[in-house]
């Protein structure tokens, strides 16, 4: 939700506070007589508002670091609720559903075969590039999630 600076009934002047609005506004007024203090209370309420503009706009959120997923090669992370397998394999990070789909196994606890990973529990292996299943007696493929790697950390488009 945008956000506007609004000032409490009967104040011709000091602080305000930022109150959301649905309607994106253009430019933030200060009803202050000093014009430098106007000049920081915008600047402020700007660096605020393009700070929370970032987050609705950014689809990816961080989820781990890419320093423990080298040391284990399969690490599972539940952002939002869901369970999320990361597999580290050459240099390239995967993100799938932690679920197998024939049963609810976690991938996680499987193997990595190539850029394959393994069900612990019936053996089925999934492609870690397109969620296929690859051997029965799973059918169905798993979810695949876009994955960015910025420094140490690693991100999930959700």
């Amino acid at each position: 939700m945008p956000y506007q600076y609004s000032t409490p009934p009967g104040e011709k002047c000091g602080l305000g506070k930022l109150v959301q609005t649905t309607s994106i506004p253009r430019f933030f007024i200060v009803p202050r007589d000093d014009i430098i203090g106007a000049f920081y209370t915008n600047l402020r309420l700007l660096r605020q508002y393009n700070s929370v503009r970032k987050k609705m706009t950014d689809p990816f959120t961080t989820v781990a670091s890419l320093e423990a997923l080298k040391t284990s090669k399969l690490l599972c992370v539940k952002p939002a609720g869901l369970r999320i397998a990361l597999a580290y394999v050459d240099g390239k990070v995967f993100a799938v559903d932690d679920s197998c789909s024939h049963e609810d196994a976690a991938l996680s606890k499987g193997s990595l075969h190539g850029e394959c990973i393994k069900c612990p529990l019936h053996g089925s292996r999934f492609d870690l590039n397109n969620g296929a299943a690859l051997d029965e007696p799973a059918e169905d493929p798993i979810k695949t999630y876009p994955v960015q790697v910025e420094g140490d950390d690693i991100r999930v488009m959700l």
